[in-house]
């Protein structure tokens, strides 16, 4: 009978052991029995592995000790267990789970985020036709794939560009805390950005330009929160939303 499996880098921060991530290593794992006494430790090996063996029948519990530079990630995301994160964002714990006898469970991983780094990404959607879209990006929406989104520093110099995923995704990762701007470019087929700043899973890109505010990110900050909509026909811009409590201005577009 065994317990065990696996310590990874999230990167992205989403929970979830995505391709490219690193195992890590060297990383303090400790079991306990279901009243939370401490019956064995070990390491993960150089793969990001761990197992504790020769178990008998009964509750037990893991425990991760968190390396210096990294947070624990989100937990139970997805529906697939070999590719979540069980660990505790508090705690560094597992739940108790009960180890049947000739049972072998190694589904109890944990995702680690380094928290020295920055990023900074958000969504792309399709809102509709102008005369119904209203900036919100609603569960409905298509999200779109092959979009532009272009990194600005506070100077409005080109850092980096990305395509979005096929989830409507971006992301900028990797950045040292600062100040940044995205631009959007518009994606063919479509007309204009949609209204901005409508509520709260809002189109943060200007819709005369396509760029959003000045946004300044802390050291290990993860903001994913920025997001453009377009729609299919030119739209009557109407600038006289209330920003969020994060935007107070628009920035006009930067010549490259």
């Amino acid at each position: 009978m065994s317990l065990g499996d696996y310590v990874w880098i999230d990167q992205n921060s989403n929970g979830l052991q995505d391709e490219g991530e690193k195992p890590l290593a060297d990383v303090l794992v400790t079991l306990f029995d279901g009243q939370a006494n401490q019956i064995a430790t070990t390491i993960t090996d150089a793969s990001g592995f761990y197992q504790f063996s020769s178990l008998r029948p009964g509750d037990y519990m893991v425990g991760f000790t968190r390396p210096a530079g990294y947070a624990f990630t989100q937990v139970n995301q997805g529906g697939d267990l070999s590719k979540d994160s069980d660990t505790d964002q508090a705690t560094g714990r597992t739940v108790v789970t009960r180890l049947s006898s000739g049972e072998h469970d190694l589904t109890w991983d944990a995702g680690l985020t380094p928290t020295s780094i920055a990023a900074l990404g958000g969504h792309v959607w399709d809102d509709g036709l102008s005369d119904r879209a209203d900036g919100e990006r609603a569960t409905n929406e298509n999200l779109l794939k092959g979009v532009i989104a272009v990194l600005l520093d506070a100077t409005g110099k080109e850092i980096s560009r990305t395509l979005t995923a096929a989830d409507g995704t971006y992301l900028f990762d990797n950045l040292p805390p600062g100040q940044y701007q995205v631009t959007f470019e518009l994606a063919p087929g479509f007309a204009s950005f949609t209204l901005n700043h409508t509520g709260d899973h809002n189109s943060d890109a200007n819709p005369i330009t396509g760029q959003t505010v000045l946004i300044t990110l802390a050291a290990g900050q993860r903001d994913l929160t920025w997001d453009a909509g377009f729609v299919t026909q030119p739209t009557d811009i109407d600038n006289g939303h209330e920003p969020h409590a994060h935007q107070q201005l628009f920035l006009p577009l930067v010549t490259r």
